[in-house]
């Protein structure tokens, strides 16, 4: 778990260091796609680390299993998505309360699923 954190850390680090070049060194008018990609993929990276981070630091601290490190990721890897998300719908100006809404029912429907998955294989 600690061997996880800190590479949760590193990646943490590197992406941050990535998004503000990316952010202090272009032109949101004149950048090609792949800085467009670039820069969104780095918020995921962010997002994702930084929330994976937090929950697995707090794990350690409670001395709780690691057999949740999973779930961590998992619902780290949801957040991630839907802030990504609702940064790339503003960007592109379709981002509305019914979007937004629409994008958090996916993530949750999503954690849904695998909690019913879950506990149908642990009845069995």
């Amino acid at each position: 778990m600690r061997r996880s954190i800190f590479s949760l850390s590193v990646l943490f680090t590197i992406s941050v260091g990535v998004l503000t070049v990316i952010i202090f060194n272009s032109d949101p008018g004149t950048e090609s796609p792949v800085v467009h990609f670039a820069f969104f993929l780095c918020v995921w990276l962010v997002s994702w680390s930084l929330y994976s981070l937090v929950n697995m630091t707090i794990l350690v601290l409670t001395r709780n299993s690691s057999s949740s490190q999973g779930i961590v990721l998992r619902r780290a890897f949801e957040f991630a998505t839907v802030i990504t998300g609702t940064i790339l719908f503003s960007s592109l100006g379709v981002l509305n309360t019914l979007s937004f809404i629409s994008l958090i029912l996916a993530a949750a429907l999503l954690e849904l699923f695998f909690i019913s998955r879950r506990r149908e294989i642990t009845k069995k």
